[in-house]
């Protein structure tokens, strides 16, 4: 009877830990998916931009500057910590516009 729970209970535990990385595995698709880094970095959300087209005209920049802070690799840090170096540093905002990744 002893080794009968002894067998059990690494087979729970073996159970919980690929639980547990299938969920950080699910979790990490949708931090990483298009709505949610546009909420993020750019309150996508929040803004008030609702009249005619003008929501579909504001989605093509925020997508193409998406594109480039994801493409940086000077600032190693999120999206929304990117963007807000590029505001501040003109020469990483002219290194992410040029497509100057390497530097």
């Amino acid at each position: 009877m002893a080794t009968m729970e002894v067998n059990i209970i690494p087979d729970i535990l073996r159970a919980d830990v690929l639980e547990a990385a299938y969920l950080a595995d699910v979790i990490k698709d949708i931090e990483n998916s298009l709505p949610w880094l546009l909420d993020v970095a750019f309150r996508e959300d929040g803004c008030r931009v609702r009249a005619g087209y003008a929501a579909e005209n504001f989605t093509v920049p925020r997508h193409m500057a998406l594109n480039l802070l994801k493409q940086g690799t000077r600032v190693k840090r999120g999206i929304k910590t990117r963007r807000k170096v590029a505001g501040w540093d003109e020469n990483y905002l002219l290194e992410l516009l040029r497509g100057d990744f390497h530097a």
